[in-house]
This record gives structure tokens, sequence and C-alpha cells, in this order.
């Protein structure tokens, strides 16, 4: 069993810094824990996408729901994350999100 006591995180995320408000930060900083950070046991590669609930978002971030999902469509609009239904698609408004059943995530790091 490999424990690895850090979490990766893109270079590209520090030139956002200053771009990114209190809640999007926090927001962002889950959606790279979830996929970067973590490591899939039997390949040893990061993932790529992850299902990360509202309810979890709020716990990890301590921030409220509202706030949670105004950050979210904040870095959807920004290009900063995309988001996927549970058949795959892409998610884009904030009422596709609300339709959805599981939503996954990814950060996509700037050029």
């Amino acid at each position: 069993m490999s424990y690895y006591p850090y979490t990766n995180v893109p270079n590209s995320f520090f030139l956002l810094l200053p771009k990114l408000g209190y809640a999007e930060l926090k927001v962002l900083l889950i959606i790279i824990r979830q996929t970067y950070g973590f490591v899939e046991p039997g390949t040893k590669k990061h993932k790529q996408w992850d299902w990360i609930s509202g309810r979890f978002f709020v716990k990890k971030t301590n921030l409220s729901q509202r706030s949670v999902s105004e950050a979210l469509s904040s870095l959807l609009q920004k290009g900063l994350i995309q988001a996927k239904n549970e058949q795959g698609r892409l998610v884009t408004t904030t009422i596709q999100r609300r339709r959805a059943y599981k939503l996954f995530y990814t950060f996509i790091p700037p050029p």
C-alpha cells in the first residue's frame, strides 16, 4: 500500500491565484485534490474526472451551497473546469447542473 502525504497541483494553477475569489479557490482546490491529487492504485495514474457532490463541496470547503454553486458557475464560465453528467455529456449551465443526478468535474489548466 502506497500513501502519498501530498497532493499534486499543476504549476499553472499558481498563475490563477490573483484571478480567483475565495470561494472559487476553495472549490477549485477540491477539484484538483480529487483528480490530480488522487492516484489510482491499479494504474498509478491520476484521475482525469471525479464525481463530486454538492454536499461534499460544502463539507470540505465550509461554504454554503449557494457559494459553492456560484463558484462552480464562475469557474465553468472562466473555462477553468468542466463538468459532465452521468451520461458523459458536458454540462455548461446552472440549470443543467441542477438536473444532473451525478456531476463529474475536471480542472482545465491554463496553457
